[in-house]
């Protein structure tokens, strides 16, 4: 038993939780608490999802999300594994409803096991769901942080629920100041000011409604049973105005600042596939609301299309992206240019692709490395204003052996890591991801049809990101474009010559 579990489990009890411990290497599961029938024996479980459901610990509708959890503990899954479902602790107790977050432990050889506990929450779900209820008879849901996978599992869930309402909103609540109340408060009291935070965020919305956690300080609300924008505008600002008399509560932790949040709404008509569409243009709307004041509001809005401009271009869907790039190169007659001025414009409209891809989807800094014999190293890179005070050496350089690269970044599907900070990796590509300074990113490779092979990098600096169907579409984008551009410039032992 190590020292830092030993601690673990003695300060969650003395919170009143129940934590537990899985060892990975022999799947064997020990729960430490006196206040169910299994700490009663004392001993190391084998299968304790499967003994769990057939002592009917587990209500049946959460069942499912239940075993969801389960495999991703045996999996011994990276990052936060969050959950919440209804239990019983003795076969003749009630159902009462718990939140079940636990953490993969790694050391030089991998995972090794899984520490976790579980809090009985059964008195605010309850208290929730009597406020929830509207006049449609729904109930609201709550999921906790979860990666865009998860949060869209559960969305589709929840749209076949309301699937008779014509209309579903995605409204995104950052909320920036939430950090420095939580670095100021202890665990329990965190906990307390999380719970209260979604209570005043969900109170305004009156029919079904989802709420996810989807970043430190990003909520996502998904609403059905809304008719009119009228009425859903009214459900934010009663929302906005929730967390502000929240903050009121938090006044020595704000020290004078107000709690407030960004806000970014997107609402459609109720159909398959919305989900992605609505969470994309919710986080466009929350873009246009940075560097404003705490407390402003954003729905979605089509940019207008120019032709001729360099903002249309960033607006246009991907293809129209990379013709107007590929314009750019037919225009200056590159086949007429030598070879030096080639290079120079091919690299030229290859960092306009970058910045157009940037501007349209808020990357911080967009790079690509290409293969020169049998090492990867860095092409050409793009960057926002926002990164200028990272020095260089911090930058994620896509560099090194082709087997150390390729071991990690595959070809032809995305290479994904939403928030570093919850990826411990023990690879040489990990620790080289540990030196720098990035918080998320997304990497893909290519091979252009001369042989060309290359690695494109989407890069967050400033905080996580959740990583959206069209942004990991702008890679085939990048590999569109650079196919075109290497019959432009020489190209030697399978590179492009720089």
């Amino acid at each position: 038993m190590k020292v830092e579990g030993d601690i673990f489990r003695e300060v969650a009890q003395a919170a009143g939780d129940i934590v537990f411990r899985y060892d990975l290497k022999t799947e064997k599961f020990m729960q430490y608490s006196d206040r169910s029938e299994l700490s009663k024996y004392g001993s190391w479980l084998q299968n304790f999802d499967s003994a769990m459901i057939n002592a009917k610990m587990i209500y049946p509708d959460d069942i499912e999300e239940f075993l969801r959890l389960t495999s991703r503990i045996k999996s011994g899954e990276a990052g936060n594994i969050e959950g919440i479902f209804r239990m019983r602790l003795h076969i003749s107790s009630d159902y009462r409803w718990y939140r079940l977050i636990a953490r993969t432990m790694f050391d030089e050889q991998g995972p090794y096991e899984v520490l976790g506990r579980v809090s009985d929450i059964h008195n605010y779900m309850m208290a929730s769901r009597e406020n929830a209820e509207g006049g449609t008879g729904h109930k609201m849901d709550m999921m906790g942080l979860s990666d865009e996978s998860a949060v869209m599992d559960a969305l589709v869930r929840y749209k076949r629920k309301h699937k008779s309402e014509t209309m579903l909103a995605c409204i995104l609540f950052d909320v920036p100041e939430y950090d420095r109340i939580v670095c100021g408060l202890s665990h329990a009291k965190s906990e307390e000011l999380l719970i209260n935070l979604i209570r005043h965020i969900r109170r305004g919305y009156p029919h079904g409604t989802l709420v996810c956690r989807v970043g430190i300080h990003r909520f996502a609300v998904f609403t059905g049973g809304i008719t009119t924008l009228n009425e859903l505008g009214e459900a934010v600002a009663k929302s906005m105005h929730g967390i502000s008399e929240l903050g009121e509560q938090y006044m020595k932790q704000l020290d004078g600042r107000v709690l407030g949040a960004y806000v970014g709404i997107d609402f459609e008509s109720n159909y398959d596939g919305v989900e992605n569409v609505i969470y994309g243009r919710a986080l466009s709307a929350l873009g246009t609301t940075e560097g404003k004041n705490i407390g402003e509001i954003a729905f979605f809005k089509q940019p207008e299309k120019n032709a001729n401009s360099f903002e249309a271009a960033s607006a246009e869907p991907e293809d129209m992206i990379a013709e107007y790039v590929i314009d750019l190169l037919r225009d200056e007659e590159p086949d007429e240019l030598s070879l030096e001025d080639r290079r120079a414009h091919v690299m030229a409209c290859m960092r306009i692709l970058f910045e157009k891809l940037a501007d349209k989807y808020g990357f911080e800094r967009v790079s690509m490395s290409v293969c020169r014999s049998g090492e990867y190293v860095e092409y050409i890179q793009w960057s926002t204003k926002e990164i200028d005070a990272i020095p260089d050496g911090c930058l994620l350089h896509v560099e090194g052996g082709q087997d150390m690269v390729e071991s990690k970044v595959t070809f032809w599907e995305p290479y994904i890591v939403g928030d570093v900070y919850s990826y411990p990796d023990s690879s040489e590509y990990g620790r080289m991801i540990a030196l720098s300074a990035v918080r998320s990113f997304a990497q893909a490779g290519f091979e252009c049809t001369n042989g060309v092979r290359g690695i494109v990098s989407f890069e967050f600096y400033t905080q996580p990101h959740m990583w959206s169907n069209d942004e990991i579409n702008a890679f085939n984008t990048v590999r569109y474009v650079a196919d075109f551009c290497v019959r432009y410039i020489e190209v030697k032992d399978g590179y492009f010559a720089g």
